[in-house]
């Protein structure tokens, strides 16, 4: 028996991580609510930038997401952490239903809050535990996974105009807010679940938790399965299909909210393009599927580790190489493994005090200071640039503007990541 990574647990992990994407982007859901507070609750520009500002200051505060991702790893955390960022948006669906009476900045700071404790966790768990499945394909992992963190936002804005719009697109105080805070909420308690259900952890990567239970042998035999992540590269055909399917939604998601904004468009218009999303998101799951045409994979018999499989010794010599599907390449365990090189080579104290970090944080710094700002009052500017009238459709615009900025910036990072893994092991780097 020869030992091999299985090819359909990763990429089920990958479509997964897609769908845990989606429920991350809802934390830029708060900018529909913003116009509705200040309508129905009075509330002034300022009370409304306290209440996303704290929540903010939560997300970036989300160590407590890393510590339990590395103790206990994501399939105990992602339920909770889809726990916490529902509800939150459960409680702002009670509160504009009017099931819940009381009202304040207080509250509902509170409320976004406790939603912000949640999300940048499955952010956290789902992204890391990518990384280290795929190790030579991290940039096939951030084009496809990460982008929807941020393209996600258009996909919840067509779900917001088809099913929970006003007729009229200026009488914003008939939209259905209550309805779709619950629908945000069950979407992201049902997005953790699956990512749950899919997402472990590498052998050679084992909590905190697990590794203290691991006896000497248990150990050494999870470190070998290091160089099969290594050398074994995920089916690529399979990969290029979810790249383009994240480029359909960006082209689809870019030109659905120019053509609605400047064109009339019915109720029905608005389903339709909320239906299309909903088969466009589906679609993601041909990733997964057990058919050679969408990839060609190495069916492998479970073992005792988690996404290991063993291949029989004849089956070894025809085995299918995920980094080419035509021609036939040795078997992955027979394959130099790559060469992992130390990220930091000096002491820490020397990179603390670079030139290069605090550039680096001074670009952070400017960068998180403005694009959360903007998102989260999107209603707000949306307004100001149309003379005080609220006007749907232009918000509409606005956020799915935003929202493919924000894609089109980490697809240029996972290009980027992607070609600097091929010079690196070309020797080009």
């Amino acid at each position: 028996m020869v030992p091999q990574v299985d090819d359909l647990f990763r990429m089920r992990m990958l479509m997964a991580g897609v769908y845990v994407g989606l429920g991350v982007s809802s934390t830029y859901g708060f900018s529909i609510f913003t116009d509705h507070l200040k309508t129905k609750y009075g509330y002034s520009q300022t009370e409304v930038t306290t209440i996303s500002t704290v929540g903010n200051v939560v997300s970036f505060l989300s160590f407590h997401g890393g510590a339990l991702f590395d103790y206990v790893g994501p399939t105990i955390v992602l339920p909770f952490a889809g726990f916490l960022g529902g509800l939150g948006f459960l409680m702002f669906g009670l509160t504009f239903g009017g099931t819940i009476n009381t009202s304040s900045v207080v509250l509902f700071s509170l409320y976004q809050g406790i939603t912000h404790l949640g999300i940048p966790v499955m952010d956290v768990c789902t992204m890391m535990t990518l990384m280290l499945q795929f190790p030579l394909d991290r940039g096939y992992v951030v084009l496809i996974m990460k982008t929807f963190s941020g393209l996600g936002t258009a996909v919840l804005m067509a779900y917001f105009n088809g099913w929970f719009r006003a007729a009229d697109a200026h009488r914003s105080e008939d939209n259905n807010y209550s309805g779709y805070a619950y629908f945000v909420g069950v979407q992201l308690m049902l997005c953790a679940l699956v990512g749950a259900c899919f997402t472990r952890l590498p052998m050679y990567y084992p909590s905190a938790w697990r590794k203290k239970r691991l006896s000497a042998e248990d150990t050494a035999e999870r470190e070998k399965t290091l160089g099969l992540y290594m050398s074994q590269h995920a089916p690529s055909r399979r990969l290029k299909i979810g790249v383009g399917l994240v480029f359909a939604m960006l082209i689809f998601s870019a030109t659905q909210s120019i053509t609605t904004t400047y064109v009339k468009t019915s109720h029905a218009g608005y389903m339709a393009i909320s239906i299309m999303t909903v088969l466009l998101m589906a679609s993601f799951s041909l990733m997964a599927m057990p058919f050679q045409f969408l990839g060609r994979y190495n069916p492998v018999r479970p073992t005792h580790m988690a996404g290991i499989g063993e291949l029989d010794a004849e089956q070894a010599g025809e085995a299918v190489s995920g980094d080419s599907e035509v021609e036939i390449n040795k078997a992955p365990h027979n394959k130099q493994p790559a060469k992992v090189w130390p990220q930091y080579k000096s002491s820490f104290w020397s990179h603390l005090f670079s030139f290069h970090l605090w550039a680096l944080w001074l670009t952070s710094f400017g960068m998180w200071g403005t694009g959360p700002v903007m998102q989260m009052n999107a209603a707000q500017i949306s307004r100001s640039t149309n003379y005080g009238v609220y006007d749907s459709r232009t918000l509409t615009l606005y956020i799915a503007i935003m929202s493919v900025g924000t894609a089109i910036g980490r697809i240029s990072l996972g290009y980027f990541d992607t070609k600097l893994t091929a010079w690196n092991r070309a020797g080009k780097t």
